[in-house]
């Protein structure tokens, strides 16, 4: 497979030891490990537009997207492209977090905070 990495520059170790894998890791900061020759790193910051996302995933024959799900509208755009292109997805599910409090400003942390101490 052709892969389109969005999922961050950390964790990359095991992707990047397959020999049967190639492709493009888009982060926004350098990649913490070495990357073997048919890897190639497009530091990039999103959001990308849906036009921006296909013309990559074509240049870059891409057939697979690896990505993580960060909530919200922010990978949209490489969703629709990876799906009009036929190529497969896979997402990373967002970590667990437990139902809490939450507050619009300092003062009402504070006071959370001050009520939760007793």
């Amino acid at each position: 497979s052709r892969v389109l990495v969005t999922t961050g520059r950390k964790g990359l170790g095991k992707l990047l030891s397959r020999e049967d894998l190639s492709g493009l890791i888009r982060t926004i900061e350098p990649p913490d490990e070495i990357l073997p020759p048919q890897w190639a790193v497009l530091l990039d910051r999103p959001p990308h537009a849906l036009p921006t996302e296909l013309e990559l995933m074509q240049r870059q024959s891409i057939t697979c997207l690896l990505t993580k799900n960060a909530g919200g509208d922010a990978t949209s755009a490489k969703l629709s492209a990876a799906a009009q292109l036929g190529a497969t997805v896979v997402m990373i599910e967002r970590p667990f977090k437990p139902p809490c409090a939450t507050v619009s400003t300092v003062a009402e942390a504070l006071l959370g905070i001050r009520r939760r101490a007793g």
